[in-house]
């Protein structure tokens, strides 16, 4: 009986299931080497996820951005949600307001003139004066003081969709501020503190008014624009400190430069002028520019800014970032004991079956037929060395 056709069928079944006298692993030893490579591609799978969710995690950080920069072309734009809209306010002193804008919207500046002087306003404006003093005036009209008066919003903070605040220097550093707003109806209140002249200049004409004294903002009211649609720009000049302040959950601005501190994150400059985008819960994001004679200060504040992205990036630190002291050792471990071990197993495995592996196993009638050439081969070979 050759060798590979001994044997009793039994004696064939054990060799096929347990790996026989070929000393290989045995099936449920493979069977244990493949659970342990699904295990490892699962837990490097889940190492991978792991690792990607805390890096792109960013907790709320403190924001506390700021700048003096005197350059123009710099832009404050603040953005509302359905559940928070922009709230914002003005107040300090101005020489100059400017309303111009699209014909639709309007925007409400109440006047120190009495309503008493409805007559001498129509005389001067061509103008309707109508019932309690409301005066209705084309855009652009301009409101100007011999000297800075003035100037704050009506009934504490107003709201808007959209809040757009550029502040410009022109020459001999004088400042002014140019205020857009979207879904907003500004009401303001124009009113002197002392001695000074008021001109109001609309549609080609001029009428002004002289003021002594204090006087409220309890007279005329000037309504610019009409109803419904995009209220018009104001635009303040002549300014002699104010202030404007607004409050929500986006922002973005336009040509910074100044440096930005996040606790925790640090300190960063972005270089050269670049935009910066800012996130915040709820209406968390505080705006403030304070515009002077010959200077200009912009700060922007939040306790939970969650986002604050320049042309670099993201600069709030990630989860990872914040406590990779922790996760690093952590994730270590686990790829070691989940990942690797198993692996290394699994290869221990395959690698001992290869080395004691004898080729692979031939049909019975290969081997019968392979084995009878050898014979006849080896007839030949002796045939020839008898005839030497």
């Amino acid at each position: 009986m050759r060798a590979g056709e001994g044997g009793s069928p039994g004696q064939g079944g054990s060799s096929a299931g347990t790996g026989g006298s070929d000393g290989g692993p045995t099936r449920s030893g493979w069977w244990g080497a493949a659970a342990l490579v699904v295990c490892a591609v699962v837990c490097a799978a889940a190492s991978v996820l792991g690792y990607n969710r805390l890096s792109h995690w960013y907790r709320p950080v403190v924001l506390n951005l700021s700048t003096d920069s005197q350059g123009n072309g710099q832009q404050v734009v603040l953005t509302g949600s359905g559940k928070h809209p922009v709230r914002w306010g003005v107040s300090g002193y101005v020489g100059q307001l400017t309303v111009v804008g699209p014909p639709g919207g309007s925007a409400e500046i109440m006047l120190p003139v009495p309503v008493t002087q409805c007559g001498a306003v129509l005389a001067q404006l061509h103008v309707a004066c109508g019932a309690g003093g409301l005066l209705t005036l084309p855009s652009p009209t301009e409101f100007s003081w011999s000297v800075a008066q003035e100037l704050s919003g009506q009934g504490g903070l107003q709201t808007a969709a959209e809040l757009s605040l550029e502040p410009s220097t022109g020459a001999h550093g004088a400042q002014s501020v140019t205020m857009a707003m979207t879904d907003a109806h500004p009401v303001l209140c124009l009113f002197p503190t002392g001695r000074a002249k008021l001109t109001i200049a609309a549609g080609g004409y001029r009428y002004t008014a002289t003021f002594t004294q204090f006087t409220a903002c309890d007279g005329i009211t000037a309504v610019i624009g009409s109803a419904g649609g995009t209220p018009p720009a104001l635009e303040l000049g002549g300014i002699d400190g104010v202030r404007l302040t607004g409050r929500a959950p986006d922002g973005m601005l336009q040509g910074f430069t100044g440096q930005v501190m996040l606790n925790p994150g640090g300190t960063s400059v972005p270089g050269g002028a670049t935009p910066v985008s800012l996130k915040a819960a709820g209406a968390g994001l505080a705006a403030s520019l304070d515009v002077k004679p010959g200077g200009q200060d912009l700060s922007v504040m939040a306790n939970a800014a969650t986002s604050v992205t320049t042309a670099s990036g993201q600069l709030v630190p990630s989860q990872w970032s914040r406590e990779a002291v922790v996760y690093g050792p952590l994730l270590g471990g686990f790829v070691t004991a989940f990942v690797v071990a198993p692996l290394g197993v699994s290869v221990g495995v395959l690698t001992d079956a290869l080395k004691r592996w004898r080729g692979p196993r031939w049909p019975r009638w290969f081997r019968k037929k392979t084995g009878d050439g050898k014979k006849e081969e080896g007839g030949g070979k002796k045939e020839a060395r008898g005839e030497h």
